[in-house]
This record gives C-alpha cells, sequence and structure tokens, in this order.
C-alpha cells in the first residue's frame, strides 16, 4: 500500500511541477463546476472505450486506436491529482487565484489525504472512480474552454464579431 500512496504523490508532484499553469487551471475549472466535470467524466466514460472500438475496427483506425488507449489510461490514472489539489487547497482556504502560493505543498496536503483516502477498502475504489470521474471531466472542460480562447484572451465570441 506503501508503494501505490507514494506513487501517487510522486506523480501528482511531478505533473503539477512540470504543468503548474494547466494544473491550477484546471482546478479552477472543477471550482467553479464540480458538477459539470463529473458529468463530463462520465461522459467520458461512456464514449472513450466506443471511440476505442470504432477506431479499432478500421485498419486506419487501429494505431491511433492504441494510441488513444493509452492516453486514457494515463489520464484515468494521473486524473485524481487534480481534485487532491482541489481539497488542498480549499484546506489552505485559497478562494481565489492570486491567493496561490505554493502549489506543490497543496497538493502534497491534499494528496496525502485523497491518497490514503483510496486506500481504504471498498470506499478507496469508490473514491478513486468518483475523484478520475472528477479529474479528466476537470481536464476535458478546462482545455474546451481554452480552444474557445483566441490569443488576445477574447472567446470565440469576440473573434466571431471581429
Amino acid at each position: 500500500y506503501a508503494a501505490r500512496f507514494l506513487a501517487f504523490l510522486l506523480t501528482g508532484v511531478v505533473l503539477i511541477a512540470l504543468f503548474p499553469a494547466a494544473a491550477t487551471g484546471t482546478v479552477d475549472q472543477l471550482s467553479r463546476g464540480p458538477a459539470a466535470a463529473f458529468g463530463t467524466g462520465l461522459l467520458w466514460l461512456i464514449l472513450a472505450p466506443l471511440v476505442f472500438v470504432l477506431a479499432l475496427v478500421t485498419v486506419a483506425g487501429a494505431p491511433v486506436a492504441l494510441m488513444f488507449a493509452a492516453a486514457c489510461a494515463a489520464a484515468a490514472y494521473m486524473a485524481p491529482a487534480i481534485p487532491a489539489l482541489w481539497v488542498g487547497e480549499a484546506l489552505r482556504g485559497v478562494k481565489e487565484p492570486a491567493e496561490r502560493t505554493d502549489v506543490l505543498v497543496a497538493f502534497l496536503i491534499g494528496g496525502s489525504i485523497v491518497g490514503i483516502a483510496m486506500l481504504l477498502p471498498w470506499i478507496g475504489i469508490l473514491l478513486r472512480i468518483v475523484l478520475g470521474l472528477l479529474g479528466v471531466g476537470a481536464i476535458i472542460v478546462a482545455i474546451a474552454g481554452r480552444v474557445g480562447r483566441t490569443p488576445e484572451g477574447g472567446g470565440a465570441e469576440s473573434a466571431a464579431a471581429g
């Protein structure tokens, strides 16, 4: 169990150290709409296997399907780090992005609590599923929000109006 706990913390620390802006932006998205993130994660859970199978049955899509499956597996493994950071920031009293002082400390606090909770019998697997759906959903919603923005910082609406 200690190895799983330490692997979770190490994975989260590496991800947040490499991509702090993406991690905090995704946590901001999760804070704004946890229900939307969970729903998006649930939709991903339903649609990802369908996309995989549809791509796998075509000759040209088979290699893409395998890469897609690997990306989905990696995302599912790493996704609980986002809600763990969210929990850590909540426990530190961070309400606004400007209040962030040390994201890694917030993750270590939240990640320790979440990591231990995910090791509990019965509840741990359910918690991992819920946190995974929250994390993946928040990542998808955050990416979708970034895709809609123009380089000037405006939304897709301002680009269409200009």
